[in-house]
């Protein structure tokens, strides 16, 4: 009779242990939303680019490989060991930017079909990198803007080449009308560019969201 009972309370002790686990992990799960909606809600916009980040004038010259310095072709190899397969190339020239909510939706479209998709940004407007970095850097944890520069002291004359040769190395792209990279990718072949329509780029394919649709 006692082993009965032993064997009774050992099994109640086992099942009261094992749903306090499931308690606690349900709690840790619960304090990690809130804090993840806190970084959230209550994150600081940055007023200042990081020294991995900077816009650069376009120009329609672009040096050869060969022409460029040793230091020019590091910087190159340095920001392509931080693109991935998934990376997009995003062209902005800000003249011919009406609506930055336009890329930020098309960029939008393009995690929604490929999670791990990140962005690799090519910018003469600062104001457009801080918006894209508080868009898609959220929390400041998860980094969806690939870093443009690492090293200030090459000749800025080789900048918008060291840019262009990261983004042809690239098979997709988003890209302002008419820019001067998105052109010459285009003269190069096999590679896609995609200028938003502002009059579509808001609506979303809900059926690729549903399972089974």
């Amino acid at each position: 009779m006692i082993s009965y009972f032993k064997k009774k309370l050992n099994k109640a002790k086992t099942a009261y242990e094992n749903k306090s686990l499931q308690i606690l992990k349900y709690l840790d799960r619960e304090l990690n939303y809130e804090q993840s909606l806190k970084y959230y809600t209550e994150q600081d916009k940055i007023k200042k680019l990081t020294m991995e980040y900077k816009s650069y004038k376009f120009e329609n010259e672009i040096h050869s490989l060969s022409s460029m310095p040793e230091t020019a072709i590091e910087e190159i190899i340095r920001i392509n060991k931080r693109i991935t397969e998934h990376t997009w190339g995003v062209i902005l020239e800000a003249d011919k930017v009406s609506d930055i909510n336009v890329y930020i939706a098309q960029m939008n479209k393009v995690q929604i079909n490929a999670r791990k998709a990140n962005f690799f940004v090519v910018t003469d407007s600062e104001d457009i990198l801080l918006k894209l970095n508080d868009v898609f850097n959220w929390m400041n944890k998860i980094f969806y803007i690939v870093p443009n520069t690492y090293n200030h002291n090459i000749d800025k004359k080789y900048r918008n080449s060291i840019n262009f040769h990261c983004l042809k190395h690239l098979e997709k792209h988003v890209s302002t009308p008419g820019s001067v990279h998105m052109n010459m990718l285009k003269e190069i072949g096999g590679i896609q560019v995609t200028v938003p329509n502002q009059n579509r780029v808001f609506c979303f394919n809900s059926k690729r969201l549903v399972p089974g649709s």
